[in-house]
């Protein structure tokens, strides 16, 4: 990956006006290009089989929530995780948990996840974005 690249990210989260606001922050950024909103942990999942098979890649950062039906953010990781593990991918992307929640068990699974970068409480903002682009670029020097 190159350093001047711009960043691809995904956004999963089931409450549409949040995609919306967080799609709008990182699209006035100049360091994001691709930016794509799912509302489900199983479409997204889905759209990451087909694009890693379609074009190879899969995108820098995926900013997932915590709480939607069916499938949770933490099921999510999960999956991705044995997803990109198997594709040998799990090292070219940045986790983060978007969420509003503070409960502490869910803080603590993700402690214990070992895929997860940053647990990030909503909503997102200009400095928060600035520190994951900065993590972004760091994992991109290494």
């Amino acid at each position: 990956m190159l350093l001047n690249q711009k960043i691809q990210a995904l956004i999963v989260d089931d409450d549409p006006l949040t995609n919306a606001f967080n799609k709008a922050l990182l699209s006035r950024n100049d360091s994001f290009d691709d930016i794509v909103t799912i509302t489900s942990g199983e479409d997204a999942l889905q759209f990451l089989k087909n694009q890693l098979a379609t074009t190879g890649s899969i995108p820098d950062v995926i900013l997932v929530d915590v709480y939607m039906p069916n499938m949770d953010g933490f099921e999510f990781i999960e999956k991705l995780d044995h997803f990109l593990f198997k594709h040998e991918k799990e090292k070219e992307i940045e986790v983060n948990i978007l969420s509003s929640t503070s409960i502490e068990e869910d803080i603590l699974k993700f402690v214990q996840s070992s895929l997860a970068n940053k647990f990030i409480l909503k909503p997102l903002n200009d400095i928060k974005l600035e520190e994951l682009i900065k993590r972004i670029e760091t994992r991109r020097w290494n």
